[in-house]
């Protein structure tokens, strides 16, 4: 490869380094974010399954640094083994990567259908005068004033348990305003429309599938390993090159 070729490669190379530093910052706040989201409903429901693949794209996220390091000394110093451990790390890291991705689709789909089981069923015990009542109740309100929403499918699901006094409607962790007894006007039979003057009417479930989002992580790690694979190629490329110059030195 002629002499322009080389350096249209290693510019190249640069570039994706560049993208791998920003993606790597970018990936490790949506891995954070996430396994924050997913704590969130860890007092009621075990979600631990759920965040692997967020916290792989955080371990992910820090290597790509790492990597970077050898990709731009690797370059700069035409020095064949640090492009070649460069492109090693790389396609070492797609393949886990798309691994994460993988499973975070796959995990995804039966994310609602368990929050739906686990938060209605955790629901019957608030308000309880015991200590796991106690903790189930600051649990729902918390996420209700936190996510904005009410009850696990909507408002309504609170009519349908068998909360003690005084608690025989909906907890005030639902009102949009923060007062005392704000949502004792709502009942069974107000419409979404009234209550929603008041209350926050969406589902807990629905919510938290929206905040916890582990396909968008898994969305970003497929974007991602597109450009590592390219990275993968130049980084091959000009080791093969960078080998036959010396070669003919």
């Amino acid at each position: 490869m002629a002499h322009g070729g080389i350096k249209l490669v290693k510019y190249s190379l640069f570039l994706f380094n560049l993208v791998f530093v920003i993606a790597g910052v970018g990936l490790i706040a949506l891995g954070i974010t996430t396994n924050s989201h997913i704590h969130q409903f860890e007092d009621v429901v075990n979600l631990s399954m759920y965040s692997l693949p967020s916290k792989i794209f955080i371990a992910v996220g820090i290597v790509m640094f790492i990597i970077a390091f050898f990709g731009c000394c690797g370059s700069v110093k035409e020095n064949h083994s640090m492009v070649m451990t460069y492109s090693v790390l790389v396609g070492l890291i797609l393949v886990v990567q798309m691994g994460a991705a993988v499973a975070a689709y796959y995990k995804s789909d039966d994310l609602a259908e368990i929050l739906q089981t686990e938060l209605f069923k955790s629901m019957q015990k608030y308000g309880d005068n015991t200590a796991e009542g106690n903790a189930t109740m600051k649990f729902w309100d918390t996420i209700q004033h936190d996510l904005h929403c009410c009850g696990t499918y909507d408002f309504k699901d609170w009519f349908k348990t068998d909360i003690l006094a005084p608690f025989r409607t909906i907890p005030d962790s639902c009102c949009i305003t923060d007062f005392k007894d704000c949502a004792r006007a709502i009942h069974d039979t107000t419409t979404s429309e009234a209550a929603s003057k008041i209350i926050y009417i969406e589902g807990c479930a629905k919510m938290g599938v929206e905040s916890i989002n582990i396909g968008r992580g898994a969305t970003v790690g497929i974007v991602m390993s597109v450009i590592e694979l390219l990275a993968v190629v130049a980084g091959c490329l000009l080791a093969r090159n960078i080998r036959y110059s010396y070669e003919t030195v």
